[in-house]
């Protein structure tokens, strides 16, 4: 039905509409699985926003297709459509889309490495949803912000946020990673039962999405090693080397801290020895790699300094 709309609105060369019918047509493309369609239509989406000048739309296609970098593994690309997503919706003064372009930019953060902002402006949306909807919950900013303080070391922080979410009604999709997370925090915390169970029925579900499996498998591999179950962890590795993807980066950095754990498990030889060398090699350039890209996605201060005034403006 969208599509003949869009036919209709483009032989009557009505671009307002036709811009309209593509957002809601990507959307409708991501979620029936047709990624090349969903990526075209955010493209067009854009294109006739920046032609007509509507900064409301724009600020939705460069959140969307920042989106879309980060998971195609193009960071530094997702940190310049995500900053110009923000300095749109903080152009418009409206309230009721600030919110959309803000998440943009403050769900990479932690992923891009800037655990700091990450931390400020995660809870400034939270603090932010919470002034104008005390009934709602921003879940993917909770969730983010949870693996923040697992970054920070501050586990009963992490573990005090998934409490409040598994109190909240969540979808089936949200339920399993907050019991991944809540896996993971439990690891930390030494209680490695609670983070074994939990880990293991999540990565067994049926329906979990592979980089939710993906963050269950470590830590299930993580609690097999500690409680002495270490084939079940060679098992777990071995699935995991078929699911994890550099561009997970808060999950790929666990996976290679897996593998420096997996190697002081096996007996020392001539293939281990092999391996012990790939993984030095993979992970040396994974770290120079992030460092890079914190370098190259440096936020300007000038977009922060408006960003802290708007904030502080309509809470």
């Amino acid at each position: 039905l969208l599509e003949e709309v869009l036919s209709e609105a483009e032989s009557k060369g009505d671009q307002f509409i036709a811009m309209r019918v593509l957002a809601n047509l990507a959307y409708a493309y991501q979620q029936t699985g047709q990624a090349e369609k969903h990526i075209d239509a955010l493209n067009q989406t854009l294109d006739l926003s920046l032609a007509l000048t509507d900064g409301p739309y724009a600020a939705y296609a460069y959140g969307a297709l920042s989106q879309v970098n980060m998971e195609q593994g193009k960071p530094i690309k997702a940190m310049k459509f995500a900053q110009q997503a923000l300095n749109y919706v903080l152009a418009q003064k409206d309230t009721n889309i600030f919110q959309q372009g803000f998440s943009a930019f403050y769900n990479l953060l932690n992923e891009l490495g800037h655990v700091n902002a990450a931390d400020k402006y995660l809870t400034a949306a939270i603090d932010v949803q919470a002034h104008f909807n005390s009934e709602a919950l921003l879940v993917v900013a909770e969730l983010n912000l949870v693996r923040v303080k697992i970054k920070q070391l501050k586990y009963n922080q992490a573990k005090d946020i998934l409490f409040k979410l598994l109190d909240f009604e969540l979808s089936a999709d949200e339920l399993l990673e907050t019991e991944s997370l809540f896996a993971l925090v439990s690891y930390h915390l030494k209680d490695n039962i609670t983070a074994y169970t939990k880990a293991k029925q999540v990565f067994n579900n049926d329906t979990v999405n592979n980089r939710v499996r993906a963050q269950a498998g470590i830590v299930l591999a993580l609690a097999s090693s500690e409680l002495e179950r270490d084939e079940e962890m060679g098992a777990v590795i071995a699935k995991l080397s078929h699911i994890v993807k550099p561009s997970w980066r808060f999950e790929y950095s666990q996976y290679l801290d897996l593998f420096n754990k997996s190697f002081l498990k096996v007996e020392s030889g001539q293939l281990v020895n092999q391996a012990e060398q790939e993984f030095i090699t993979t992970k040396r350039a994974y770290l120079a790699e992030s460092q890079s890209v914190i370098d190259q996605t440096q936020i300007p201060v000038e977009l922060t300094q408006k960003l802290d005034q708007y904030i502080k403006r309509i809470t």
